[in-house]
């Protein structure tokens, strides 16, 4: 008799099983005649970006159907990321049922707005005997009892949809209490200029108990508060790496703003290492593109202060102006790189109002800029002492060479006449500095004539702009000692040239270095003589 008993104990037992799946079954399949449906739908509730996004009202699921004490919830109900930029910020949500008593099946449809809110996993948490414990952000543990099959477990990322439907099997018993159904990991996308509240809902639950009759139950949906994105006064790039000797160009924009109506912003850079070249105001949008604000607009400040390193710009927009709203370039200014080394251009005052005078809130980047250092050699300057000069004298030539570059270097530099060597010599020059070197040419076994006076410092390893290594300038005149007038021969006038400022040196108002013949810095007797004794001489 017992045996009869429990005999039919599990067969009701079995029958039961058997009769909850093609419960579900069944609404897995009426929920699939309608998916294409519900796909369809999905793109008529695209976000206006207004405070709900996506709570779709036409349908009954999408904040709960109120029945008896058992609840669907999303868990957290409120997702708060906090505020400023969000964008990259991770979250998880629970999916749980609560309250429940004989459930053997359940089938949910999952709702989030893709365009937000970027999917990145999800786990289904059941069994409950592989998921004894709760998983944060969850309370409770996993939901049914093994065996159980699972019916639907699919992720659309792109429409932002999950269907899962599942069923415990004979001998499973029937799940009752709270439990887990699924976790969702979901990342941060996008930002608005407005406050968003992302609808995390359900566009369908099913849930079935043992008999194959659905049970009761209320829907808690969750919400993801995404900020609005800060409006930033910004340098664009916000990292520049220009090498020494460079001009670079940067922008200082507005972005994300709503209802601007007037700016005033001032930035500074340092002028160790910047030299300002020019900048050009993008105001108003109707004649830059790229610009700022609605005209027509007044200029109240346009202000560079070279010397101090710092820039102060304020303008308003006048009726009938509308409000500016969104991205817009306020400036562009354009500096040379004089050094190697780091600075940071700074917008160290701003303040953005609305169209009725109030603040508008905002945050402020800064620009670094890295001055890359480069070997760069150059000659900057020649200068000749005398440029008439009595065969087998000397004449003294200077030559400038610069290291426009951010490494101490050492070359050679050659002074050339006509092309010719004069002389070769070597120089170490710390970068960012410049020398003089001090030539003397001797005339000796030069033919006389004139020479075009050129100098070269050899590029150095690394070197790739060798335009400035060389440099032409001046000319010097050999000619027979005496001739300080350069004509060829020594007479009378050449005479009165050296004996007219006779004792003059350098220094001097008078001082004339072709009068030095033999260019020791004075005009004396031996200078008088080195003329005399060429007297009438000519070539």
């Amino acid at each position: 008799m017992w045996r009869r008993i429990a005999f039919g104990l599990m067969l009701a037992l079995l029958l039961t099983s058997i009769l909850a799946i093609p419960f579900i079954v069944q609404i897995v399949e009426t929920k699939a005649k309608a998916h294409e449906q519900f796909l369809d739908n999905v793109s008529e509730h695209e976000s206006n970006e207004t405070l709900l996004v996506d709570a779709d009202n036409s349908d009954e699921y999408a904040f709960g159907k109120s029945y008896g004490s058992t609840w669907i919830k999303v868990v957290p109900e409120v997702v708060d990321p906090g505020s400023g930029h969000v964008v990259g910020h991770d979250f998880s949500v629970a999916v749980v049922v609560e309250n429940v008593v004989n459930l053997t099946g359940l089938d949910l449809k999952f709702r989030w707005n893709a365009t937000y809110l970027e999917y990145l996993n999800h786990t289904v948490t059941l069994p409950n005997e592989d998921y004894p414990s709760p998983i944060a952000p969850s309370p409770y543990p996993g939901i049914l009892y093994e065996p159980v099959i699972v019916i639907r477990d699919e992720v659309d990322e792109i429409v932002g949809t999950y269907w899962i439907a599942c069923a415990s099997m004979y001998p499973s018993p029937a799940f009752n209490g709270n439990g887990t159904v699924f976790l969702m990991a979901f990342r941060v996308k996008t930002q608005s200029v407005m406050d968003l509240e992302i609808s995390l809902h359900f566009a369908s639950t099913d849930l079935a108990n043992s008999t194959s009759h659905p049970i009761q139950h209320t829907v808690q949906t969750g919400v993801v508060r995404i900020p609005r994105t800060p409006v930033v006064v910004k340098i664009i790039p916000e990292t520049v790496q220009p090498k020494s000797g460079e001009d670079f160009t940067v922008q200082v924009a507005v972005e994300d703003v709503l209802n601007l109506y007037g700016l005033d912003i001032q930035m500074s850079w340092n002028t160790h290492f910047l030299a300002y070249v020019n900048h050009t105001v993008k105001i108003p949008v109707e004649v830059y593109s790229d610009g700022i604000l609605h005209e027509p607009v007044i200029m109240l400040k346009d202000e560079v202060d070279t010397g101090a390193g710092t820039y102060w710009i304020a303008h308003a927009s006048m009726y009938p102006a509308p409000p500016f709203n969104g991205n817009g370039t306020v400036f562009e200014m354009t500096f040379h790189a004089k050094t190697n080394g780091t600075c940071v251009l700074e917008i160290f005052s701003s303040i953005l109002a609305d169209d009725f005078g109030n603040p508008i809130p905002h945050n402020v980047v800064n620009g670094t800029i890295e001055i890359i250092p480069v070997h760069e050699l150059a000659v900057i300057d020649i200068s000749i002492l005398k440029n008439i000069v009595g065969e087998g004298y000397c004449t003294i030539i200077n030559v400038t060479v610069a290291n426009q570059g951010g490494f101490h270097e050492s070359s050679n530099i050659t002074l050339f006449g006509n092309g010719t060597v004069i002389d070769v010599t070597s120089v170490t020059i710390l970068n960012n500095s410049h020398v003089t070197i001090v030539f003397c040419w001797n005339t000796t076994s030069w033919a006389k004539g004139n020479y075009t006076i050129s100098s070269h410092i050899t590029p150095v390893s690394g070197e790739t702009n060798t335009t400035d290594n060389t440099f032409v300038d001046g000319w010097v005149f050999v000619s027979i000692p005496g001739d300080v007038d350069g004509d060829r021969d020594v007479d009378i006038y050449d005479v009165v040239k050296i004996t007219g400022i006779y004792y003059s040196e350098i220094g001097d108002p008078s001082y004339k270095a072709n009068s030095d013949i033999d260019s020791n810095g004075v005009i004396n007797i031996y200078d008088v003589v080195i003329c005399t004794s060429h007297y009438a001489h000519s070539w």
